[in-house]
């Protein structure tokens, strides 16, 4: 659909697009660039509830240069959609009533772009690292920590990670307690170089007792 008839449909509450096997965006880049109003009016305004799922081409819901909100979306599940990377292809996504993320009650990010992270870290067949080398060396490294408020990191189902990162340095994560590693049968170290500071840590894997 276009933005235009998203945004005419001012009573929609619930949006659910499952087993689709050729969508590849749910509001079409061709239409976007046809029309050359665009508005600050909300997609979906009355929006609460999104469920997107077994979707194999699916790459964002939309390509948007603006930021986009939803005031009133409470609840968002992504299920098998493998292709989609993040939410919004450019811009940002403000999500102010922002509840629930895949059925985590706990999530307090605005951007749905933020949290697509949470739905891909399991059962990715081509994952080889986490943040890729590439990405490293083309930005300017500074003091900043990576994820610097995460508590709780899994990764499950990953047959190809060999690292989470190629780093030279060393890193800290401040506020990480729990750390779950399974079926990674590939990954020999946590980092490729370097060393982890993770003054927190309170488990691994199932271990209470981990230092």
């Amino acid at each position: 659909m276009s933005p235009s008839v998203a945004r005419g449909v001012l009573n929609v509450q619930i949006l659910e697009i499952t087993d689709c096997r050729s969508i590849e965006e749910a509001i079409t880049e061709d239409e976007q660039q046809e029309e050359e109003i665009m508005t600050n009016e909300p997609l979906f305004p009355l929006l609460e509830e999104l469920k997107l799922q077994r979707l194999p081409k699916l790459r964002h819901f939309f390509l948007a240069k603006s930021a986009l909100e939803f005031p009133f979306l409470r609840v968002v599940c992504i299920h098998d959609c493998p292709e989609m990377k993040t939410f919004v292809q450019q811009g940002s996504v403000s999500t102010p009533s922002l509840k629930s993320v895949n059925n985590d009650d706990e999530v307090k990010v605005v951007d749905l772009n933020k949290v697509m992270f949470n739905s891909k870290i399991k059962y990715c067949q081509s994952m080889e690292e986490v943040i890729t080398e590439e990405e490293q060396q083309g930005e300017e490294m500074t003091d900043e920590f990576l994820f610097p408020l995460l508590e709780d990191l899994e990764l499950k189902g990953l047959p190809n990670l060999g690292h989470f990162f190629l780093t030279k340095r060393a890193l800290e994560f401040p506020f990480l307690r729990v750390l779950r590693i399974h079926d990674c049968p590939e990954m020999k170290t946590f980092f490729q170089q370097g060393s982890v500071s993770t003054p927190c840590l309170k488990r691994v894997n199932s271990d209470n007792e981990v230092k």
